[in-house]
């Protein structure tokens, strides 16, 4: 939802953007217990860690 937003701002001022997600609970009931938190920010350190290689920045 709010990377909609930044995406949609970020198009109007003719700026690239891209946003990346990991997922740490199931769409359901809010247990708090199951949610995989550590490990979902763990994902996103090691896909973020390849930027550099597949993107060209300017």
């Amino acid at each position: 939802m709010e990377g909609f937003g930044v995406a949609e701002a970020a198009r109007q001022h003719q700026v690239p953007v891209i946003e990346v997600r990991s997922i740490s609970n199931k769409v359901g009931p809010r247990d708090r217990d199951s949610w995989r938190i550590k490990e979902a920010l763990a994902a996103l350190e090691r896909i973020s860690s390849i930027f550099p290689e597949v993107f060209t920045w300017k």
